[in-house]
């Protein structure tokens, strides 16, 4: 429970746009800056009240901020779910009911279905090519002070070409070993795949830190019982878990003094923007030192106990759930597989577990090496149009990157900007407008479901499928 709640930390502190621009949209705003000291209060004293509230602020704040999502806000959604639907015991000696055995097993499952069709939609042409694949992108910004950027991995097709098998590879067998492994090498494999990715959130450039830090509440379902009150343990004694009532007030304002000091810090101008991207690195670094040091440690303690006491079971036991019978905590991983199926039914493009894979799915194809073709379930997926000219700044983009779009998604952008003008194709057809507003088409307004529920990425115009690392304006 408490690296959920610093999950939810480096989260609100990595995607800031809702505390700095409280102004703007002020609902999202309070509703960040509640969740970031319910956060704070889980991660020095956790509660299941505190975690229902902060689960449920989550899930708010994910719909708010739909559909402007990645992989991690999904993910920490579907996490905030499974609390509130399974509503766990606390301290770890609870999860040994049926309530927090289901709690686990949803975060199991939620996990092993997100994380493996994650790796699975990177087996595609476009994210196997080291020119244009996204690993090579990324792997080169952390490689780039030892002379290993981008340019040269992706010139070197060998050795570019290496690295993103070998990190294919071990993002597949994370979910396979984690089914398959006996308790005592499933430690082992937890730790393993918390320093890949503690490696990975490395990058000086992006935050991938705030994924790393989504991951480990699911990855840490996978350790035994024993195992979660060995960690419970030394995180209270860390941090001093505090008893009496004065004592708890001092936390709770220091945890709300220092919820809004790192807001208004994330805020700052001018060089304090600087200053700020690197405290909250630098931040991370020292939470997942600590972190990956009881893992570790407690792990190296309880493995002899471990090999002795339990033996050669599976993830889940005997059961193949880990609980006795079906609880509706079940809802999350089966939302989790139809988010991760989405793209190639069509649904959406967008934060289908597919986000820096190159997956190109439209119109029925796909760039997929096992899944060669989609199953539409309408045309709005291959409905692209082309802007060829604008005065639309936000626009410009798509006519100088070659970046195609759906209709749908143009609708959605010329809706809130109804004065400018375009030259685009659709369905081979060549259209000239002077003024959005004055065709209706254009700027009838997209529903809010779809909108929010059923976003679609650009899709590159060329014949190699480039890395989409940003979101372009109209997605």
């Amino acid at each position: 429970m408490r690296a959920w709640g610093l999950a939810v930390i480096m989260h609100l502190l990595a995607n800031a746009s809702g505390l700095v621009g409280w102004r703007d949209r002020p609902l999202v705003g309070l509703v960040e800056f509640v969740l970031l000291a319910c956060a704070v209060g889980l991660v020095v004293r956790p509660r299941p009240r505190l975690a229902l509230v902060a689960s449920g602020l989550v899930v708010v704040d994910l719909w708010l901020d739909a559909p402007m999502v990645g992989n991690h806000a999904l993910l920490l959604g579907l996490g905030g779910l499974a609390i509130l639907l399974t509503r766990p015991g606390w301290p770890p000696g609870d999860l040994e009911a049926d309530r927090g055995r289901s709690w686990l097993a949803t975060m199991r499952f939620t996990i092993l279905i997100a994380y493996g069709a994650i790796a699975f939609s990177k087996l595609n042409t476009g994210y196997l090519d080291p020119v244009v694949s996204c690993g090579v992108r990324f792997a080169g910004d952390i490689g780039a002070p030892i002379g290993f950027d981008a340019a040269r991995l992706g010139s070197d097709r060998a050795l570019g070409s290496f690295l993103l098998l070998a990190v294919l590879c071990i993002e597949l067998a994370i979910p396979f070993l984690l089914v398959v492994s006996s308790p005592v090498r499933r430690n082992l494999v937890v730790v393993g795949a918390v320093i890949f990715h503690v490696l990975v959130g490395l990058d000086p450039g992006r935050h991938f830190w705030d994924f790393t830090a989504t991951l480990i509440p699911f990855y840490l379902a996978f350790c035994t019982t024993s195992t979660l009150r060995s960690l419970e343990a030394a995180a209270g004694e860390l941090l001093g878990t505090p008893r009496s009532g004065p004592t708890r007030a001092a936390f709770g304002l220091g945890g709300l003094v220092a919820s809004f000091g790192g807001a208004f810090a994330v805020a700052s101008s001018g060089p304090g923007i600087v200053y700020a991207q690197l405290g909250r690195h630098l931040l991370w670094l020292g939470c997942a030192g600590v972190v990956l040091t009881g893992l570790v440690s407690v792990v190296r303690t309880e493995r002899a106990d471990l090999a002795s006491a339990v033996g050669s079971v599976g993830a889940f036991g005997r059961s193949p759930l880990g609980v006795r019978r079906l609880s509706v905590g079940v809802l999350v991983p089966l939302l989790a597989l139809l988010n991760g199926l989405t793209p190639y039914l069509e649904i959406k493009t967008a934060g289908g577990w597919n986000m820096y894979a190159n997956l190109v799915t439209s119109g029925g194809s796909s760039n997929h090496l096992i899944v060669r073709r989609t199953f539409p379930v309408d045309e709005r997926g291959g409905d692209l149009v082309r802007i060829l000219a604008t005065d639309d700044d936000e626009l410009v983009p798509y006519v100088e990157g070659g970046w195609d779009l759906t209709f749908q998604q143009l609708r959605t952008h010329l809706a809130e900007h109804p004065d400018s003008g375009l030259t685009y194709e659709r369905d081979g057809e060549r259209h000239v407008v002077g003024r959005a507003g004055d065709v209706a088409e254009l700027v009838e307004p997209v529903s809010v479901w779809s909108e929010k529920l059923r976003p679609f990425r650009s899709v590159d115009a060329g014949d190699s499928p480039r890395c989409q690392d940003v979101w372009l304006p109209a997605r």
